[in-house]
């Protein structure tokens, strides 16, 4: 009864935050779930393969300058090196798609659209310390996502569009870039292993065009919140198969959706 209560309780929460999700995603450690691949052995360690096909929504992060915010969608395939059971080394690349940049500057409301673009990324997700009396297991992650010279599709000013062939003296190309640490705890239900934790997360982000005569830069700016939370729950039918949901919330609205296969 207990546990069907904890997978109801969190179920519910994935799917509220689903619905509200207003940095990247964190993810459990394959070796957390205890998933297992075709083990790779040379004469000190013992290395596992495996892939994640990831769709990342980022619905809302507000930034420091010109009361801005961005909002976009990430869609990567994501590589992971497993070591002896207890780390994660992982790269992803991928397209960003409908990102799009809000601000209010010289009392004008301002929006960005900006071209997909492809993007990349590395990081480190690893096991901590196993709980057994309580089925709690306990891990890190840390990652960097870039996304580098994005184009204008259009920028609109006041309910007015100006396209991209109107767009004036591009003060720089739109930079991306972000980063993690974040510390987390899972408990282990068998097939279902609900999961929740904190992080610091910051961004940086760049960008500004001249439009029907007047130039609307927002410069360079940060995350306005770099403290947040994030809560999910992995579904791991078999040792070679999960999937993943995960929402994030307070430093950025967001909601992420994973596949992972290992070999």
């Amino acid at each position: 009864m207990e546990r069907f209560g904890i997978i109801v309780l969190t179920l519910g929460m994935v799917c509220l935050l689903v619905t509200s999700a207003n940095a990247a995603p964190v993810g459990l450690p394959t070796n957390v779930k205890e998933m297992e691949g075709q083990v790779f052995t040379n004469a000190e360690d013992d290395v596992e393969f495996s892939m994640a096909v990831e769709a990342d929504f980022l619905d809302k992060r507000e930034l420091e300058n010109a009361n801005s915010e961005i909002q976009a969608a990430f869609y990567a395939a994501k590589f992971i090196c497993s070591f002896e059971d207890k780390v994660d080394l992982y790269m992803f690349l991928g397209q960003s798609q409908g990102m799009e940049c809000k601000a209010t500057i010289s009392s004008s409301e301002v929006v960005y659209k900006l071209d997909d673009n492809l993007f990349w990324g590395i990081g480190i997700n690893t096991f901590i310390h196993d709980w057994l009396r309580y089925g709690l297991r306990f891990f890190a992650d840390a990652k960097y996502r870039r996304v580098k010279d994005i184009g204008y599709a259009s920028v609109t000013v006041d309910g007015f569009q100006y396209d991209e062939n109107q767009i004036k003296d591009p003060r720089t190309a739109f930079d991306w870039n972000e980063w993690q640490i974040a510390f987390g705890v899972a408990k282990d239900l068998d097939y279902i292993m609900p999961y929740a934790g904190v992080r610091y997360s910051d961004v940086s982000a760049e960008c500004g065009a001249t439009v029907g005569g007047t130039t609307y830069d927002l410069g360079s700016t940060g995350s306005d919140n770099i403290i947040g939370f994030f809560i999910g729950c992995s579904f791991v039918p078999t040792e070679q198969f999960s999937v993943d949901l995960e929402a994030r919330f307070v430093d950025e609205q967001a909601v992420t959706v994973a596949g992972v296969v290992t070999f």
